[in-house]
């Protein structure tokens, strides 16, 4: 099945966001650095998202989920220092609400999926990851 949802995704996106005319704030946490280049090279090419930070370390990401409050987190499953689930233990300790989390992972494992929905995650998607799919997940959220 191929979603082309792409234009009408970020346009039902960027309506609800424009009520209030902020960009979604965007934290990305990838351990492969080029998987993690493009993804961030996806999602800005919408002028909707904010790309706040990304990284590839689990320690870092906490960091930066903490300073920057985005809306959206998208985590690899592992990573440096922390997986997603340690991270998102972690995050639960120290804020009041987690931001919509959607964990991204080559993990096809059930063990796996439902760990990341235990510790928070809103989504979770297998790599390689499919675009339009993923701005779809997301709008949805």
């Amino acid at each position: 099945m191929v979603l082309n949802c792409t234009v009408s995704t970020v346009s039902i996106i960027y309506e609800r966001k424009s009520k209030i005319m902020e960009r979604i704030r965007v934290i990305i946490a990838e351990n492969d650095e080029k998987q993690r280049a493009e993804l961030v090279r996806e999602i800005e090419k919408h002028p909707v998202f904010s790309i706040m930070g990304e990284t590839g370390d689990g320690g870092e990401a906490i960091r930066m989920v903490l300073e920057h409050r985005p809306e959206l987190f998208i985590c690899n499953m592992i990573l440096r220092s922390y997986d997603a689930a340690a991270i998102l233990d972690e995050l639960r300790k120290r804020l009041n609400h987690l931001p919509r989390v959607i964990v991204v992972s080559s993990v096809n494992l059930e063990s796996c999926i439902a760990k990341a929905f235990e510790k928070g995650a809103d989504e979770y998607m297998l790599k390689p990851l499919n675009w339009d799919l993923l701005l779809h997940r997301i709008s949805e959220l």
